[in-house]
């Protein structure tokens, strides 16, 4: 098995720039220990190219994953070859939170790499110690936990109630939106994925994806080329998608 340092070498004092330019520093822990953080404490972090995974289920925990650029998909398999908890997650998001502060040993689930990512790592015995004498960076991050677990839980309600073309609706504005380009007006690009990740995301068929795709180009709502997915008209996708609450 490789060292901790081995797999982390690059320490992320070395980039702290991104981190006071960074648009989720205001609930993100890693900023506040890079700025104030003394010589024993190790932050480190790790880029990832599309496909790859940041860990997967079962894998032994070291320490808390925090999502610096780029967009993480995470899902927890079952012995059944089922899966659940389908969850994308950006900027400022946490990767393994509970499983850190359940103290788990192993994680619940997998994080795959959809978007070029760095992902920022700070070991178990370090981010705890540093919230148990840090009260606001502590309620920052349960913040950020509530946050995401509301997302999931908006996942959860679609699955449960919403149609696959509300679902992938959804989905498309989630990509939009963790992509950091939503706001060009009607135009945004996320991530180009293949039809058995969007099965996945959208909890469907690859022959209903393939369906639901073309609905959506003969209407003018996207386009693909080789590499991105190209939104043409994201206001119309957010009207016809349900919102999180």
């Amino acid at each position: 098995m490789r060292q901790f340092g081995e797999m982390f070498p690059k320490r992320l004092s070395s980039v702290a720039r991104r981190c006071t330019e960074c648009p989720a520093r205001g609930s993100c822990a890693v900023g506040e220990l890079v700025s104030s953080c003394s010589s024993k404490i190790h932050v480190f972090s790790t880029d990832y190219a599309a496909g790859q995974y940041v860990f997967r289920q079962h894998d032994p925990v070291i320490g808390i994953h925090v999502v610096c650029t780029g967009i993480v998909s995470t899902r927890s398999y079952h012995p059944n070859g089922g899966e659940s908890g389908v969850h994308l997650v950006g900027c400022g998001s946490y990767l393994d939170a509970t499983d850190i502060l359940s103290e788990q040993g192993a994680h619940s689930s997998s994080a795959k790499v959809l978007t070029h990512t760095t992902v920022a790592l700070v070991r178990s015995g370090d981010f705890l110690q540093y919230l148990r004498s840090n009260v606001v960076t502590c309620l920052q991050v349960l913040n950020q936990i509530v946050r995401q677990l509301k997302a999931l839980e908006t996942r959860q309600s679609l699955a449960t109630f919403g149609s696959a073309s509300e679902r992938m609706g959804h989905l498309l504005c989630t990509l939009a939106d963790l992509s950091g380009k939503a706001s060009r007006g009607n135009f945004s690009v996320a991530p180009k994925l293949g039809r058995a990740d969007l099965a996945a995301l959208v909890g469907a068929s690859q022959e209903t994806i393939s369906r639901l795709w073309t609905k959506l180009e003969k209407g003018g709502l996207v386009r693909t080329n080789r590499a991105m997915v190209h939104i043409l008209d994201l206001q119309r996708l957010r009207d016809s998608s349900p919102a999180e609450e």
